[in-house]
């Protein structure tokens, strides 16, 4: 993508179990190449400017074969090789999920 534009990083976790999921939390880490403009999803997002990370509050239950979407529009400011990381945990699991995109931005 070229500088100046944006992108929609869209991230959606899916309860593909037979049992609830819950205190689902959701992390994202922005890339150095991008900024971060806006966030949509199920809950309020914080995000820290200083290490360009954006967290949502818990979303407290999914039920199985119910999904959840996070949209981050992210603009890009910096020629490189970006990689979008969302991060997603849940009480029944004591792993962090991660996800990964890469995005090329060029001048």
């Amino acid at each position: 993508m070229e500088l100046g534009q944006q992108t929609i990083y869209v991230v959606t976790t899916r309860n593909e179990g037979t049992s609830a999921m819950t205190n689902v939390k959701f992390r994202n880490d922005i890339p150095k190449e991008m900024k971060f403009i806006k966030a949509e999803g199920p809950t309020n997002f914080v995000f820290d400017k200083e290490k360009s990370v954006l967290e949502c509050e818990a979303v407290p239950i999914l039920q199985p074969g119910d999904k959840i979407t996070y949209k981050i529009v992210c603009e890009a400011i910096k020629a490189g090789s970006a990689k979008n990381t969302a991060r997603v945990r849940y009480d029944q699991f004591d792993k962090e999920i991660i996800d990964e995109e890469g995005t090329s931005v060029y001048e």
